[in-house]
């Protein structure tokens, strides 16, 4: 049909305009639909990219409790979050360079300290290296925990360590420790679905300190194959460096570097191995979304107070510990804390800062506020111990309760201290303010009796294998386990009274080691039991040198040989020569009541070399052997 160009009447015009009208009205009918179809799309879009801005705008977290810890790193979530934690043995904090100390260089913690928050006053609940890491385990103090020296106790399983907790979260859990005092046996690697304590003790022909701890290097090597076999899993890794404790023995280049002064060497070669850890962090994309905890276990007195290393006293030397942690959130940088904190905060902290909710009440605190600048102080008072006096040589027992800048020490003559003009405590000051001392005393002993009505049964009979044993003293844990009846001190000896004697037996068995035939070893002994002859480890070590020198004096004395091997099987180091006296007294007297005695002696040292068979040979003749005896009783028991 063709269109005419002749003009129509308005009549014949009208049809085409409704049709118009129609078309003009499907037309906006379209662009209308058209329009909210792109408006969808705009709304979606804008959903969209404001999900994905805000998936990746820094945002203010909340802890736990509900407190603002400020913003993560891009892309990083709460869940995201892994804890890595070093402790660093016998390390005092004032011999680090980010803590004042001038005389060396530790860049990777004072690069710690830039990035994150320094404690400035840390305290340690125990001088001694099981106890305090319980305490950091647990959150909780050593009577609380039950384990109170090393060696006699362990972590029983009824505690809920910081591992297990976040093992049970899914976390990956590593522990990797540089000392046998901290074998799994302790019951601290509770939690660690990975934990390197290989020490094999069935190796060793002498035994000494050296034998039963690793270099820092090695234990980190460790712990960075762990995190390279994990992937991406959220982790929990702790990294125990021992280097510091004596003897002072620090690798090049740090020797030469601090020649004269191994004790700082030691600690600027634990730094660079901390070193390596934060470098591990960098390259894998790890620092921004892991929590690093750097702590010192307890310090060393370096001769403060006449005490040489560690473990007999509660001064600050021993107990002032480092305490540096750096966490993703950008409020918690280049912050130093003057408040006190303690071990026992660790754990409530690291759960805090991990978003981890458990609804427990701990002993310890997240000081998570003091990290924040939220608080200035949080008023915390830290308790601290040392046993070692009374449960090995039956002296008192030593408490502190430090609260502000005031330290009060309960001993049969009380010491108070003000650590702010006195941090050496080479004044006490409880003769001049004896209400204060007392005051203190009275908030020492209100929180002792929270602690023993939750404390676990005690541990002080837990039996110590051999192996173990001989390990405890060669790391310089000297003494013979002696129970402590009760909580009774009337009468006990003051260990300030008594560190002279403390310092012989320490010399003395040192001397002892390097040379059996030492007369300065011997005399000094005889003076120990001459001031105090309830000292039982110097009485048994006198008896291993008289038996020694009553068999110099008579080769054919079977017995002397025979008791002799059985000393150096339970206290000294040689087991070869364990061995070649049993065997000797054996020759001598194949049929004395006493031959049983050397069978065993052999037996045991085969056990631990890991030759059952020959064990067992040994030990059945010595049980027939002792079976015909039976009639006889003599001191020829079993072990």
């Amino acid at each position: 049909m063709k269109w005419s160009a002749t003009p129509r009447s308005a009549k014949s015009l009208a049809l085409p305009r409704r049709g118009l009208a129609r078309l003009r009205g499907s037309a906006s009918l379209s662009g209308e639909r058209i329009w909210r179809s792109w408006s969808l799309i705009l709304i979606v879009a804008a959903f969209a990219a404001a999900i994905g801005w805000w998936r990746y705008v820094p945002r203010t977290v909340t802890s736990v409790r509900g407190e603002p810890l400020g913003h993560l790193p891009s892309g990083v979530r709460p869940s995201d979050l892994n804890l890595l934690l070093v402790t660093l043995d016998t390390t005092r904090a004032d011999r680090i360079h980010a803590y004042g100390f001038d005389g060396i260089a530790t860049p990777n913690l004072d690069r710690l300290a830039r990035e994150g928050i320094l404690f400035e006053q840390a305290v340690a609940p125990a001088p001694l290296t099981l106890p305090a890491h319980s305490s950091i385990f647990t959150g909780k103090f050593p009577p609380a925990h039950g384990v109170r020296d090393n060696g006699g106790f362990f972590l029983d399983d009824s505690e809920t360590t910081l591992a297990e907790r976040l093992r049970d979260r899914g976390f990956a859990t590593g522990g990797f420790v540089g000392a046998y005092v901290l074998d799994h046996k302790w019951g601290v690697s509770q939690g660690f679905e990975t934990y390197f304590d290989d020490f094999d003790l069935t190796k060793y022909q002498s035994l000494s300190l050296g034998s039963v701890d690793r270099p820092g290097d090695e234990v980190a090597d460790k712990a960075l194959a762990w995190l390279d076999r994990i992937g991406s899993r959220r982790f929990f890794g702790w990294v125990h460096f021992y280097d510091a404790h004596s003897p002072y023995q620090p690798p090049e280049p740090f020797a030469s570097r601090y020649a004269g002064h191994p004790y700082i060497g030691e600690i600027a070669f634990v730094d660079s191995q901390v070193g390596r850890l934060l470098s591990y962090l960098d390259t894998h994309d790890l620092a921004r979304n892991t929590v690093v905890v750097v702590m010192g276990d307890h310090g060393e007195s370096l001769g403060e107070h006449g005490e040489g290393t560690h473990g007999f006293f509660v001064y600050q030397a021993t107990l002032h510990v480092p305490l540096l942690i750096r966490a993703p959130f950008d409020s918690m940088a280049g912050r130093r804390v003057t408040d006190t904190v303690r071990s026992i905060d660790i754990l409530p902290t690291a759960l805090d800062l991990l978003g981890v909710q458990t609804g427990e009440q701990f002993e310890g605190a997240s000081v998570v506020p003091l990290m924040t600048g939220a608080r200035k102080e949080l008023g915390l008072g830290a308790y601290s111990e040392a046993v070692y006096p009374r449960f090995h040589f039956g002296w008192s027992d030593l408490r502190a309760l430090t609260s502000g800048r005031y330290k009060y020490v309960a001993a049969p003559r009380p010491e108070l201290y003000d650590l702010q003009q006195d941090p050496t405590e080479s004044k006490n000051i409880y003769p001049e303010r004896p209400a204060l001392g007392d005051r203190m005393q009275q908030e020492l002993s209100a929180l002792e009796r929270r602690m023993s009505a939750a404390a676990p049964a005690a541990k002080t009979d837990v039996e110590v294998d051999p192996d173990a044993r001989q390990r405890l003293a060669a790391l310089g844990y000297v003494g013979t386990f002696v129970a402590a009846a009760s909580s009774d001190r009337a009468g006990l000896a003051d260990p300030k009274d008594k560190i002279e004697l403390f310092n012989l037996m320490t010399a003395a068995r040192e001397t002892a080691r390097h040379d059996r035939e030492s007369e300065e070893a011997l005399h000094a002994l005889e003076r120990v039991v001459a001031q105090d002859p309830k000292v039982i480890d110097a009485w048994f070590m006198l008896g291993n040198e008289y038996f020694r020198r009553a068999i110099e004096l008579n080769p054919g004395f079977a017995e002397g040989h025979l008791f002799l091997a059985k000393l150096y099987l339970d206290f000294e180091q040689n087991l070869d020569e364990a061995i070649a006296l049993a065997r000797k007294g054996i020759e001598l007297a194949p049929e004395s009541e006493f031959a049983p005695l050397g069978h065993y002696v052999i037996a045991d040292v085969y056990s631990r070399r890991g030759k059952p068979a020959e064990a067992q040979q040994e030990a059945a003749r010595g049980r027939a052997l002792e079976s015909r005896h039976s009639q006889t009783p003599g001191p020829h028991s079993r072990r």
